[in-house]
């Protein structure tokens, strides 16, 4: 029995080592296409970039709302307080609820 060898044979010609016009032609389209892409790409990078500082800045405002209100809360809840101590004191020295 005899061994045959799987091995391919390359035989390079100036014909195969020379690009071709129209192989040229598809590489100059694919290389357009490619920094068209990038261009696009680069677009949308900065206008997600933009958009998101923009949400940066309402979230910062919107925490800056929260804070206040809670605050102003946390002040009236204070006070409601400080009224039921004075009511109360002005009882003791009246006698009566007002």
């Amino acid at each position: 029995m005899e061994k045959t060898s799987n091995k391919k044979v390359i035989v390079k010609t100036k014909e195969t080592e020379l690009p071709r016009e129209g192989d040229l032609q598809e590489i100059d389209r694919i290389a357009k296409m490619l920094v068209r892409r990038d261009l696009e790409l680069s677009e949308i990078r900065e206008k997600r970039e933009k958009e998101f500082q923009e949400l940066e800045e309402k979230t910062k405002e919107l925490e800056r709302f929260n804070k206040l209100a809670v605050d102003r809360e946390l002040k009236m809840i204070e006070l409601k307080k400080e009224i039921e101590k004075l009511k109360e004191e002005i009882e003791k020295y009246k006698g009566r609820k007002i």
